[in-house]
């Protein structure tokens, strides 16, 4: 399995670190891009260039955040994203981690404000820190808390991979992933 994420420290930190945990075979690799169409391209380059077999199982994720773009790039991006599973934060992947200590269903209207609600959970929080251990005993109640913002922005009709269904985040999608792979082997 491939994660391809946006940030080279936050994101990939805690992949790094849950590949440890689920004891998988992940790669976890930064894209250059910053913006989800260049994103799901390299994801989509990855699986030519590494000759992956995703009929044999091979995965590939695209994770990203909303802050770099448009609905219309989302839109786009999920358009030719083919075989690439997508995991989109809105505003921002910080966003995972906040719903590991509560469910906040208030707009954040940008990464840093993401951070202020996070620093009141992990007072020295800052992108480089490696928030896995402060968090990794409460996945199940960030999944349920994810899960129930999808269930909030669905039943006001909204879409749920744009930039409107603020905040949101289907990263519990790649746990939950995880979690049935790591049961199956």
């Amino acid at each position: 399995m491939f994660v391809i994420c946006e940030g080279e420290r936050t994101e990939r930190l805690y992949f790094l670190d849950l590949r440890k945990n689920f004891r998988m075979n992940i790669e976890v690799k930064p894209s250059h891009d910053r913006d989800a169409i260049g994103m799901v391209r390299c994801c989509l380059k990855v699986i030519e260039d590494e000759e992956l077999d995703l009929e044999d199982g091979d995965e590939v994720w695209c994770v990203f955040d909303t802050d770099n773009n448009t609905d219309e790039m989302i839109e786009e991006a999920t358009r030719i994203a083919g075989p690439v599973n997508i995991a989109i934060s809105n505003p921002c992947f910080e966003l995972w981690f906040i719903l590991h200590f509560e469910y906040h269903d208030k707009r954040i209207n940008d990464c840093e404000e993401a951070v202020k609600v996070l620093t009141k959970h992990i007072h020295d929080y800052c992108k480089s820190k490696d928030v896995f251990p402060m968090i990794e005993g409460s996945t199940a109640d960030a999944i349920e808390n994810a899960k129930k913002l999808n269930k909030h922005h669905l039943g006001q009709g909204k879409v749920l991979k744009n930039c409107e269904c603020n905040p949101s985040t289907q990263v519990f999608l790649l746990l939950e992933r995880f979690d049935e792979l790591r049961k199956r082997s």
